[in-house]
């Protein structure tokens, strides 16, 4: 869910996601401290990675992955058309 929110809020903005903008912006039902905690456990599960110490979190391409196939899961199989702008689209949000 918070990984998810994450995503949605970076795909949206293009800006590194912080745990207060989570918390006011996607309804999660957590505070800001809890939604810390979970971005630290996503960053050192390798979902997340964060520019420098007062930035946000940015999705990596592992977390991009889980989100295709769990969109995939979900809606059915994602046709190559479509796989192929998904991919463009994102190629240019992940950092390095």
């Amino acid at each position: 869910m918070v990984l998810f929110a994450t995503i949605a809020e970076y795909v949206s903005t293009g800006r590194p996601v912080s745990s207060s903008s989570l918390a006011r912006k996607h309804g999660l039902g957590f505070s800001s401290a809890t939604i810390r905690r979970e971005l630290l456990a996503l960053t050192e599960q390798g979902f997340l990675v964060q520019p420098h110490t007062s930035a946000g979190r940015v999705p990596t391409d592992r977390a991009f992955r889980l989100f295709a196939e769990t969109l995939k899961k979900e809606v059915g199989q994602i046709d190559k058309d479509t796989r192929t702008q998904l991919v463009t689209g994102m190629r240019g949000l992940v950092p390095g």
